[in-house]
């Protein structure tokens, strides 16, 4: 008769497991594990395995051997909801994520109220971006009897992202434990959101007061402070932060970006450094840190961390372009005209066979556009109300709009070969052509003054319609060769007194000079307040007009029922003896004056990015 099955103790069983974990890190996990199958399949033995195994292979990180142990182990016996939320993470970082999702899903049908599986299924949920569905189980929390505080961060966390602050607030009010430095810091960001900046602040004051000076609390305060444009004071918050973690990467990097916004490279590569060693993969920082070297003058490292940003995101074409500009300005001409060409190539792989059937095509897309919330918000309350347009109507031409810029670039700088079909869609800008020749002939040379709105890149291809001889201000990086070259004033691959004495002698030959006021020519671009916001705004095209005693002009192109006509406004000239702080004053009212009705107007003239939306955020 065989001898009935005693479980063995912790003390027995542990050292046999051991060596088990011993073969593993020895390559032999799957004999190994073979030898823990038989034990699993009974429930009995089962239960020891999974007690003195599991803790074990999680402390080894052994991920794919506990995986097995504890599938084999809830075959066996019924489990409890703690070993299927570890089993589900267990999954995630094999990346077995559908198997992961399904057991999440089942936990939450059958314990609906359960805290531990509601907080899983909300980071499950967030971690694969799926918000809405991560909101949707949040908003259910203050059903609940007992809200402990994970869970409740969680739940915040969701609601916040999902657009949900008040819902945030309400979740925090059900929470059963003692408020915490952590639920603070989500209530401050909460209230952040809501536009109740006061109650943020106190609030995070209070704890901070109160010993509860957490790094999220010191961060919110400088993310507050940051922006309201208050640079200082956000360097201070998060300067205290860095005291109580000092190598909290996301407080290093957001001190990083504010102190190059301040025109403070030096400081900030010191801490970019540390955050790359702290995470070498975050490539937002490393971004920064290649900035921040191209700030003070070191082309050639900065090369390098383009090189190797560019390496670990092929795709991203803002990479690209930066990594040729700074190969231009460390004298590496050839590999930046190289690799410019390549991603030129590649959009224009994109493109379809004609110009107008791929702006018919963007209709298609509109609907599915994601555009940032807090621009259309913003460009929502400025909108004319006699134009009597649905919301949703309305933001579907917006979603065209945007679209159709970056179609329009795309076409031009890729496709220049086949300009003239974009031609076709210019209205008669002949009365226009007239005026700014006259204006042109009558003073010291022609400026066109330009904001981010409408298909601003159509502006440089009606002038040359128009034959009027022009150079531009741009971002894109100067490459010989290419078609728009001769008729480019570089800013990402020239210093600004370069930039500056070209824009001056194209001036005096006659040339006209475009820029776009509001854009930035570098992290430290200053910004002045327009209508509830801080945008960025360049006085260098007052001081040129007010300089030279040249004419300048406010031109936007516009969509108007599918053709391409031009807003076409004069902006102010010099007076005799005008001090030129009074001109440029003067110059950037009217300015601000035209570009607000601009707003105003159809929606697919916004744009909806770069310039004055950079820094756009939620209006209270």
């Amino acid at each position: 008769m065989a001898a009935k099955y005693r479980e063995p103790t912790f003390g027995e069983g542990l050292p046999a497991l051991e060596a088990l974990i011993r073969q593993c890190d020895a390559g032999q996990c799957e004999a190994a594990m073979a030898l823990t199958d038989a034990a699993l399949a009974d429930p009995q033995s089962a239960r020891f395995v999974r007690r003195a195994l599991v803790p074990v292979l999680r402390t080894g990180r052994h991920y794919a051997e506990l995986a097995h142990v504890l599938r084999l182990y809830l075959r066996a016996v019924p489990g409890t909801a703690s070993d299927r939320l570890l089993l589900a993470a267990t999954l995630g970082q094999l990346g077995e994520t559908a198997e992961a999702a399904a057991i999440l899903d089942d936990l939450g049908a059958s314990l609906p109220g359960d805290p531990a599986v509601a907080a899983a299924r909300i980071q499950w949920a967030l971690k694969g971006k799926q918000v809405a569905q991560a909101a949707e189980i949040a908003v259910t929390f203050p059903q609940w009897d007992s809200v402990p505080a994970r869970a409740a961060h969680l739940g915040m966390l969701a609601l916040m992202r999902g657009g949900l602050p008040q819902q945030a607030l309400d979740l925090l009010a059900a929470c059963s434990e003692e408020s915490n430095g952590t639920l603070t810091a989500a209530a401050v960001e909460a209230h952040q959101m809501l536009g109740n900046a006061a109650e943020a602040d106190r609030l995070a004051r209070r704890a901070i007061s109160q010993g509860q000076g957490s790094v999220a609390l010191h961060y919110q305060l400088g993310s507050s402070a940051s922006s309201k444009g208050q640079y200082d004071r956000a360097v201070t918050h998060f300067t205290e932060g860095l005291a109580v973690a000092p190598d909290d990467v996301r407080i290093l990097a957001a001190l990083s970006e504010i102190l190059l916004m301040q025109g403070r490279p030096a400081a900030a590569l010191i801490h970019l450094a540390r955050v790359l060693q702290l995470a070498p993969d975050l490539v937002h920082a490393r971004a920064l840190y290649a900035r921040g070297l191209k700030a003070t003058r070191a082309y050639d490292q900065a090369a390098r961390e383009w090189y190797d940003i560019v390496a670990r995101q092929p795709d991203n074409p803002q990479w690209r372009r930066e990594a040729a500009s700074v190969l231009n300005l460390a004298g590496r001409h050839e590999e930046a005209r190289q690799l410019f060409g390549g991603l030129l190539r590649d959009r224009a792989a994109t493109l379809p066979e004609d110009f107008e059937s791929g702006l018919a095509q963007l209709w298609d897309r509109a609907d599915d556009t994601a555009l940032p919330p807090e621009r259309l918000e913003w460009a929502w309350r400025m909108r004319d109300p006699a134009m009597n347009l649905p919301r949703e109507d309305w933001t579907r031409r917006a979603g065209w709009g945007y679209l159709a810029d970056r179609f329009v670039f795309d076409w031009l700088e890729c496709s220049p070969e086949r300009a003239e079909q974009a031609m076709y869609r210019l209205a008669d800008l002949g009365d226009h052509a007239d005026e700014l020749a006259a204006s042109a002939r009558d003073s010291g040379g022609l400026i066109i003054a330009t904001a981010h709105i409408g298909p601003m890149f159509a502006a440089p291809l009606a002038l040359q319609l128009l034959d009027f001889e022009s150079v531009w201000l741009a971002s894109s990086p100067s490459m010989p060769g290419m078609a728009y070259t001769d008729s480019l004033i570089s800013t990402s691959d020239q210093t600004d007194a370069q930039v500056v004495r070209r824009a001056m002698s194209a001036l005096e030959s006659g040339k006209a000079v475009g820029l776009a006021v509001d854009g930035a020519m570098h992290l430290a671009a200053p910004r002045v307040a327009f209508e509830g916001q801080e945008v960025t705004y360049s006085s260098f095209a007052a001081r040129l007009a007010h300089r030279k005693r040249a004419c300048s002009y406010f031109a936007a192109p516009q969509w108007d029922d599918g053709r391409l006509t031009f807003h076409l406004a004069r902006l102010p000239f010099a007076e005799d003896d005008e001090a030129i702080d009074a001109f440029t004053e003067r110059w950037k009212q009217a300015y601000f004056v035209q570009l607000r009705a601009l707003l105003a107007g159809a929606p697919e003239n916004l744009r909806l990015s770069g310039g004055i939306w950079r820094h756009v955020r939620m209006p209270q």
